[in-house]
């Protein structure tokens, strides 16, 4: 084991026994959990791992919800000098894809009612050009295109958790209220780690109560920020919202409170950007915590906290060369304080039938700020002549508000199959190329 995964270790370690308690509701029914007894429990599960006869190094891919057990296993596979490679709940058929890709030596299930565990043998010779001090398998969000895996070294953990930990201002008397899977780098790196090496509280709980709770802090994507009331916005130390873009309504709410603007992606490992404490605009991304530049219109970066490479099922692809920054694929702008803004993804623009490039998520954002009686607006239409707005009601709205619309292209609300299809569960981001294939029929379905 590295140094730096060393180190991490046992600042964990000491996280665990000075505070740490994990409060993980099952059912309507809350368990604590001591950092001593999870560390105990870790421990147990790293000796069972060895009598399996894993070799150091051997990949454990684990399909395990937000959990004592979650954090059992990654403190396991660590000890044990694994790499810890968790999956996010997924159809059969992703899952098997994404297993046919890592190609684990083990892989554990949660079924719901117990855990399943399935040893591949043949997978026990370890990648070759895996490095030494790979800690982290984890997979992008898939907004366009199939998810990608992508690896996080101990050393670029290390400075993800040291850069924000001023800005998330964590101690023992802290209650950081979960919301987000651990399996997606957001949650996973910026709100699990911090907790446990700031022996802070983490609260793992159904949404349905969100609203209703105190909590010190939150790390959350802004479609789970909006249930935020005015009293829990007022309460809250610190926190970042982060993952998608936030729409001016929900700016204007957040608007002078303790909470932060941030911004990254799984490649980036995941933080690039932090905004100031209540500083909230559309489109906001924050300051750089690295150089950034932008180059041709999208922004590029080169941090030390970022993905070494994408796993390509039999190698590594280095994300970039050591003299290159990274592309984003981000469009965006700065103003004169050196803050960035997001317009859109570059891989979301389409052409209309005469040529015309839109950049919809930019639109969408300016739509979304005029119709308030919208939770969603999406437009689509790549090759007519004018684009479609799919639309989703906030939802204490009426339907005849829908007809308070001042946008220029046509409207259809579209039904909760629609957005059931469409949202990614967790984020709330749009599949746009999954509704760039299919929108024109279902432009069809909703004209009747």
């Amino acid at each position: 084991m590295g140094v730096d995964a060393t180190n991490l270790l046992g600042r964990i370690e000491t996280g665990l026994h000075h505070g740490f308690c994990l409060e993980w509701h099952e059912g309507n029914v809350p368990h604590l959990w001591p950092g001593q007894a999870l560390w105990a429990k870790a421990r147990r599960m790293a000796s069972h791992f060895r009598r399996l006869g894993l070799p150091s190094r051997a990949r454990i891919a684990v399909q395990i919800p937000n959990s004592p057990l979650y954090v059992a296993t990654l403190l396991a596979s660590w000890m044990g000098n694994w790499v810890f490679c968790p999956l996010p709940s997924l159809d059969p058929l992703e899952s098997k894809r994404r297993l046919a890709l890592l190609r684990p030596s083990l892989f554990l299930c949660w079924t719901g009612e117990q855990l399943q565990q399935s040893v591949f043998a043949e997978n026990f010779s370890v990648a070759e050009d895996d490095p030494d001090d790979l800690a982290l398998v984890l997979w992008t969000s898939a907004s366009s295109g199939s998810s990608r895996a992508f690896g996080l070294d101990f050393g670029a953990l290390t400075w993800q958790v040291d850069t924000h930990l001023p800005a998330l201002d964590l101690d023992a008397d802290s209650l950081l209220r979960n919301t987000l899977p651990w399996a997606h780098v957001f949650a996973g790196v910026l709100e699990l780690l911090p907790a446990l090496l700031m022996g802070a509280s983490l609260r793992v709980a159904p949404l349905t109560s969100f609203a209703r709770e105190q909590f010190s802090h939150c790390c959350t994507v802004p479609r789970v920020a909006a249930l935020l009331g005015p009293g829990q916005i007022a309460n809250l130390r610190a926190g970042i919202i982060g993952g998608a873009p936030m729409d001016l309504a929900l700016a204007e709410r957040l608007r002078g409170s303790r909470l932060r603007m941030g911004y990254g992606q799984t490649e980036a490992g995941p933080g690039l950007c932090l905004g100031d404490p209540g500083d909230f605009r559309a489109g906001l991304l924050g300051r750089g915590l690295v150089s950034i530049v932008q180059k041709q219109g999208t922004l590029h970066y080169r941090s030390p906290g970022q993905s070494f490479g994408q796993w390509l099922g039999d190698r590594w692809q280095a994300l970039c060369s050591s003299m290159e920054s990274f592309d984003s694929g981000d469009l965006v702008q700065q103003d004169p304080d050196g803050n960035w803004f997001w317009i859109g993804r570059r891989d979301a623009r389409f052409k209309l039938g005469n040529g015309r490039t839109l950049d919809p998520e930019w639109e969408e954002l300016q739509l979304l700020a005029s119709h308030g009686a919208f939770s969603h607006l999406v437009l689509a239409g790549p090759g007519a002549r004018l684009p479609v707005v799919f639309g989703r009601l906030q939802e204490d709205a009426k339907c005849k508000d829908a007809k308070i619309w001042q946008g220029s292209y046509p409207l259809r609300l579209a039904p909760e199959s629609f957005w059931q299809r469409y949202l990614q569960e967790g984020s709330g981001k749009l599949k746009r190329a999954l509704l760039y294939q299919h929108w024109q029929k279902e432009w069809e379905v909703l004209q009747g």
